[in-house]
């Protein structure tokens, strides 16, 4: 007998949630807890999202010397990531709110990422390839 079936099998234990944690007993509470793993979730996807992001800058920075001699300006680039990661947050809100009115689920969270990650891709080439500045 492991420890989770001796854990079920006591009546006095508070309710686990999706991922194993402890639900506050207040629905509330419990609503604010989800939310807040939704915010750690997507902070951890912020570094995969950067990452690419930086893949797209480097091959779009390329090309673009490559094929027009002209190099991405750092005013741009910062100005972009800055940009990019603000836009971001636009996942976070969206899914805390789906989170908050009990919609959650992870397949919602991989698709508003992945939608997201995409068009930010396009944007970044774009603003790398074509911004003068």
């Amino acid at each position: 007998m492991n420890l989770t079936e001796v854990s079920s099998a006591n009546p006095y234990q508070p309710p686990l949630g999706a991922a194993g944690e402890i639900e506050p007993s207040d629905p509330a509470e419990a609503r604010y807890a989800r939310v807040g793993r939704v915010m750690v979730a997507w902070e951890k996807l912020r570094i995969l999202y950067n990452a690419i992001l930086a893949v797209v800058v480097a091959l779009a920075g390329g090309l673009a010397w490559a094929k027009w001699g002209q190099r991405p300006r750092l005013g741009t680039l910062v100005m972009g990531a800055i940009m990019a990661n603000l836009w971001y947050c636009a996942g976070h809100v969206i899914d805390g709110y789906l989170s908050w009115f009990g919609l959650r689920s992870p397949v919602v969270t991989w698709l508003l990422f992945g939608f997201g990650t995409l068009l930010a891709m396009l944007l970044t080439a774009f603003v790398v390839s074509y911004t003068p500045f």
